[in-house]
């Protein structure tokens, strides 16, 4: 590959197109590099196609997208795009080339896509400089590596980007981090299973989802409960798990978030969270604590405006209907300061000797947040992300999640 093309795009129109020639690197990556100088702030797409990417109907090869999306060169025409990428690495596989594309700056900030017309097929990478909170403040950085004979595949291209993410330090194997982590060691070929949700509140009609009075949780499996499950477990025999305890806090699972305490009595109360914990751990059972630093209800205590996600329109940002009514995603720029490192802190303090088990974390891309008192990229949270887990991990020994976002997956 030697070059991409980069269209201006606005209201569905081209209103420029540039050739930009790639670099050599001294790793043998040819690099594009669009100065952040260059990339007109109002633009509502910056388009780039790289030039060995394309394909005629019925040629032998594919598009890999970081989901593990397959795209044949089957159709006369087509079109798809993903706008929120598990791992910054795309690649093909033409009759001009097999490469593999690192986005090594903006990881969050591209749509990925391919496309046919008249069974021509192209793949690309969209940037949407308008509509990124602060803009995009990097260089538009992409390395593309060649491959060939046995690596010629969508195997070398992962192969390729594991190589490069260990010869940086970025990434640490299992096999190395056991070494010196003694909770992880003891734990890392466990089975994950969670335990059912303590409690719940029943799910509010939608002319009633911002409440402020919660109703009675309803309880699922008390603490009294869970250790009759632990009991049940260890007489089948079932070892080499670690427990996960859902719906433990305040008005249970996806209940009153982000409050934590007080612990609910119908469930136990405290002393019967520490009891349970002690139980599990006599029974030789890791029991982890299910975290949510997502969300937020009206519901809660600690339910304020301010550390909520503003969408650049000023509203907030919401989702689904859950137990606690209308959900909101709040901002980890002021959340984290605000009152999540307390909180971690006096969940330890609780007593929990397993895990820490972070809710989607490492599920969802990160946020970005246009409230004008902290504005945040993706990048920021991230970075917020990352400082969470580990500190968690310093508290807990080790710190868990799903999901596979490479921004943050990689911490954990």
């Amino acid at each position: 590959m030697e070059s991409v093309k980069v269209f201006d795009r606005r209201s569905g129109k081209i209103l420029s197109e540039k050739l930009f020639k790639l670099e050599k690197t001294e790793d043998g990556a040819m690099r594009l590099r669009i100065p952040k100088s260059e990339i007109p702030k109002d633009a509502n797409s910056i388009e780039i196609y790289p030039d060995t990417a394309v394909a005629k109907k019925g040629d032998d090869g594919y598009f890999i997208f970081s989901r593990g999306e397959y795209i044949n060169f089957t159709r006369d025409d087509f079109f798809m795009a993903r706008p929120q990428n598990l791992m910054p690495i795309f690649g093909a596989k033409t009759p001009s080339e097999t490469f593999v594309g690192i986005a090594k700056t903006l990881h969050n900030e591209y749509v990925l896509g391919a496309s046919a017309k008249d069974g021509i097929h192209k793949m690309f990478l969209k940037y949407n400089p308008k509509g990124v909170s602060g803009g995009l403040d990097q260089d538009i950085v992409i390395d593309f590596y060649t491959l060939t004979g046995s690596d010629a595949n969508y195997s070398g291209m992962g192969r390729k980007y594991r190589q490069i993410r260990l010869k940086n330090g970025e990434i640490k194997p299992l096999k190395e981090r056991i070494k010196t982590d003694k909770l992880l060691g003891e734990t890392w070929d466990n089975v994950l299973a969670r335990l059912a949700a303590c409690g719940v509140m029943p799910t509010p009609q939608k002319d009633n989802v911002y409440f402020k009075n919660p109703p009675p949780v309803r309880v699922i499996s008390s603490f009294a409960r869970q250790k009759e499950t632990i009991d049940a477990l260890n007489e089948a025999g079932i070892r080499d798990i670690t427990l996960v305890l859902p719906g433990w806090q305040r008005g249970g699972f996806n209940g009153c978030c982000p409050d934590i305490f007080p612990i609910p009595e119908e469930f136990g109360g405290e002393s019967g969270l520490k009891d349970l914990i002690k139980y599990a751990k006599l029974k030789g059972y890791p029991l982890a604590p299910n975290a949510d630093h997502t969300c937020a209800y009206h519901c809660a205590k600690l339910w304020d405006e301010d550390y909520i996600i503003k969408k650049s329109d000023g509203s907030l940002r919401e989702m689904g209907v859950f137990g606690g009514g209308r959900m909101h995603y709040i901002c980890l720029k002021r959340s984290w300061p605000l009152f999540i490192k307390e909180q971690i802190l006096r969940t330890k303090e609780i007593g929990f000797e397993g895990p820490y088990y972070i809710d989607v974390f490492s599920a969802r891309p990160p946020d970005e947040c246009f409230d004008p008192k902290h504005p945040a990229n993706k990048r920021e949270i991230a970075a917020i992300q990352n400082e969470i887990i580990t500190y968690a991990r310093e508290l807990f020994g080790s710190v868990l999640s799903e999901g596979g976002y490479t921004t943050t997956a990689c911490k954990i």
